[in-house]
């Protein structure tokens, strides 16, 4: 089910059609910290404009990660620069914001999209999206953004290509947790059947987005797990990661994706999360939570928000504060639960 908040214009995914047909420019733009879903479903919009003969780049805050470099082997993913991304912003017609929640999440784009007259076409699947837009279409039902893109091109009355069908494929297995997480429906299924009867391969692509660690990305997951604390019972887990860590194994944040996800899997756990220091007084803390807390809710004290079972926040303080408050917001929501 659709759903409003003020700044934006409801639209149905006809609407959104609609306005593809009729323009021919687009910036195609996603939120800092790109993961599966979020890249997954940029190529994917790309692709189907591409095929309806209109012009469409993709500018981003940040680089893609490692891992989803697959899908863009020519590298037309942009990540934003003024010098040679604000021409292209001013001489495209429609700006389309993926998978993105609020304007923070846009990073460096946020200004100078936000100071354009473009049109401005929102697809999100974010419960409480406050992220402003000319046409919004935001759908919590929706497993992934990459089923929105689906339906988009259904709407457009398209053919999948291999290529597409490849993109919504990761968009929505990495957003699903490979389909084992509580959002994945019967219309996730359905869509993949069509992804896979257009040429989506399930085998090669969990393999290049899960089975092509780096030795640096490994050394970096030995020293966050060593950090591990248990509190509430072992209801609650936490670790942290040091900008160090990142200096000491030559990696980067992005590469701590889905490293919470070690932690929901320990049977006494409700709540993990990781606290990550990218860079000095800036932490980001991802959130997993299995059955009875809603993280988004708990982020969003913070200044973030997500999913109900996986959500963020980022926080301008250090480490040591940063985990302090969360920890205590976390203890005080599962006091919360069990009362």
């Amino acid at each position: 089910m659709a759903i409003e908040s003020p700044g934006q214009t409801p639209a149905s995914i006809e609407q959104i059609a609609a306005v593809l047909r009729d323009h021919d420019r687009f910036i195609i733009t996603t939120h800092v910290n790109p993961d599966g879903d979020a890249i997954g479903s940029c190529l994917a919009l790309q692709g189907m404009l591409k095929q309806l003969g209109k012009q469409a780049w993709i500018i981003n805050p940040e680089g893609t990660p490692q891992k989803f470099k697959f899908l863009d082997p020519g590298e037309s993913i942009l990540v934003y620069e003024a010098a040679t991304c604000d021409p292209l912003i001013a001489a495209a017609e429609v700006h389309c914001t993926l998978d993105v929640s609020e304007p923070k999440r846009l990073g460096a784009v946020a200004e100078p999209v936000g100071a354009s007259k473009l049109v401005k076409v929102l697809i999100d699947h974010h419960p409480d999206n406050n992220h402003p837009a000319s046409l919004a279409l935001i759908d919590p039902e929706a497993a992934a953004t990459g089923i929105l893109l689906y339906d988009l091109a259904e709407a457009l009355g398209i053919d999948l290509t291999p290529e597409v069908a490849r993109f919504l494929y990761v968009a929505i297995m990495t957003d699903t947790g490979s389909f084992r997480f509580p959002n994945t429906d019967s219309k996730t299924h359905r869509v993949v059947a069509r992804l896979l009867e257009a040429g989506a391969d399930p085998a090669a692509l969990y393999s290049q987005v899960y089975e092509q660690d780096t030795l640096p990305r490994f050394r970096l997951f030995q020293k966050v797990i060593l950090t591990a604390q248990f509190a509430a019972g072992n209801q609650l887990v936490w670790m942290i990661c040091p900008r160090g860590f990142f200096e000491q194994t030559g990696t980067t944040n992005a590469d701590l994706e889905d490293f919470v996800n070690a932690l929901r899997s320990l049977r006494e756990v409700e709540i993990a999360i990781l606290f990550s220091e990218p860079q000095p007084r800036q932490v980001r803390v991802s959130m997993r939570s299995k059955s009875r807390v809603a993280v988004n809710q708990l982020a969003a004290r913070f200044g973030g928000g997500g999913h109900q079972r996986a959500a963020g926040a980022v926080l301008e303080m250090s480490l040591e504060e940063a985990q302090a408050q969360v920890i205590a917001a976390a203890k005080e929501t599962l006091a919360e639960t069990e009362a």
